[in-house]
Parts: C-alpha cells; sequence; structure tokens
C-alpha cells in the first residue's frame, strides 16, 4: 500500500526554483528581443553561401517573423546576443 501522509516541501528549495525560472525567462525574453533589435538595426546582414565559407554582407532589410525563421537570429548580425542568450537560458533551466 502507498503511504497516504503528506509530502514536505522545504521552502528555501521552493524558491530558489521560482528565482531560477523567474531569471530564465527573463534572460530569454531580453535577449531575443535585444537580438531582434539589433538584426533590425544593422546596415549590413550576412549572406550564407554553401560554397564560400564566409557570409558575404548584403543590405539588411530587417528581421521578417513572417518570412524568415527564428533561428536566422542566430546566423545574422545579432548572433552572438541570440545565442549565449539561449545558452544561459538553458543552463538556468536546466538547473532548475
Amino acid at each position: 500500500m502507498a503511504n497516504s501522509g503528506t509530502m514536505r516541501v522545504n521552502a528555501k528549495i521552493n524558491l530558489v526554483g521560482g528565482i531560477f525560472a523567474l531569471v530564465s525567462m527573463i534572460v530569454g525574453t531580453v535577449c531575443t528581443l535585444g537580438a531582434l533589435l539589433q538584426y533590425t538595426i544593422f546596415p549590413f546582414r550576412g549572406l550564407p553561401i554553401p560554397l564560400i565559407p564566409y557570409p558575404i554582407p548584403v543590405i539588411n532589410t530587417g528581421f521578417s517573423i513572417w518570412c524568415q525563421a527564428i533561428s536566422e537570429l542566430g546566423i545574422g548580425p545579432s548572433a552572438f546576443l541570440f545565442n549565449v542568450g539561449l545558452i544561459v537560458l538553458g543552463l538556468s533551466a536546466v538547473s532548475e
């Protein structure tokens, strides 16, 4: 038979988990919106071509969520902010 007693939850662990969840949501939102803003402001963006090892700079027309994938923020002019933000988001979400 299963034990019908109540489980005790440590309030400190619950608080730390909630803080990590809040921080990870804030980091993810700020880094994604910051990368979107940075991608839109830059005058040039890289155009990757499979045969050429480096992207060719072309005029940046801005990010459009309707015809571009969100992952293009990770390879455009906002790559550093977007990628590091998602790494921090993943690490803080895993550590909960």
